[in-house]
């Protein structure tokens, strides 16, 4: 799944499970993206707070 828009690149997930993954990306796409530049160092990452 890409970070910007969403958009499964390969595979597939249940329709309930995509719909809460969707939603837990789009509620947190600047920290994901910030995750994804650190690890390309390597640096820590933090947590990102799960789906409420």
């Amino acid at each position: 799944m890409t970070i910007s828009n969403g958009h499964i690149i390969r595979g597939e997930l249940p329709r309930t499970a995509a719909r809460l993954v969707e939603q837990w990306r789009s509620e947190h796409v600047a920290e994901l993206i910030d995750h994804w530049n650190k690890a390309q160092i390597p640096a820590e990452l933090t947590t990102i707070e799960p789906l409420q």
